[in-house]
C-alpha cells in the first residue's frame, strides 16, 4: 500500500521585501546614518592619533606603555562601535515606525546601556568567529 503525501507549497520567505525595506530605510535616513558613522570614526581617529602621535610603533620596540595604549585604543574602538550599532538599530526601528530621528536620544540610551551592549557585542563577536 502506498501513501501519497500532498505537499502544500511553502510560503515564500520574503527576502526580497526585507532587502528592499532595508535599502528604503537607508536611503530615507542617509544623512543621519552617515552622521552616526562618521562622527564616532572621527573621534576614534583623533583619539588614536593624539595618544600615539604620528608614528606607528615599531614591531621590535613594544614597551609596556605602548601595549597598554594599544589595548585601551582597541577597547575604546570596540565600545564606540557598539554604541554606534545600538544607535543605528534604534534609528532603523524609528524609521520603520515612521517616527522622527532623535540622534541624541539614541546615543544617550546606548551609553546608558553600555555594559549590556558590550557584553552582547562580545558574545556576538565570539559566535561569529566560531561560525
Amino acid at each position: 500500500m502506498t501513501t501519497t503525501i500532498s505537499a502544500t507549497p511553502d510560503a515564500p520567505l520574503g527576502v526580497g521585501s526585507i532587502i528592499g525595506e532595508t535599502f528604503s530605510i537607508l536611503l530615507k535616513k542617509l544623512p543621519q546614518i552617515l552622521l552616526l558613522g562618521f562622527v564616532p570614526a572621527l573621534i576614534v581617529l583623533i583619539l588614536g592619533s593624539t595618544l600615539t602621535g604620528d608614528t606607528a610603533p615599531q614591531p621590535g620596540s613594544l614597551d609596556q606603555t605602548t601595549v597598554y595604549l594599544i589595548i585601551v585604543l582597541a577597547l575604546a574602538n570596540f565600545a564606540i562601535t557598539s554604541v554606534v550599532t545600538a544607535a543605528m538599530v534604534q534609528l532603523a526601528y524609528d524609521a520603520k515606525l515612521d517616527r522622527p530621528a532623535q540622534l541624541g536620544s539614541y546615543i544617550a540610551t546606548a551609553i546608558k546601556n553600555l555594559p549590556a551592549i558590550i557584553v552582547l557585542s562580545i558574545i556576538a563577536s565570539v559566535l561569529c568567529s566560531l561560525a
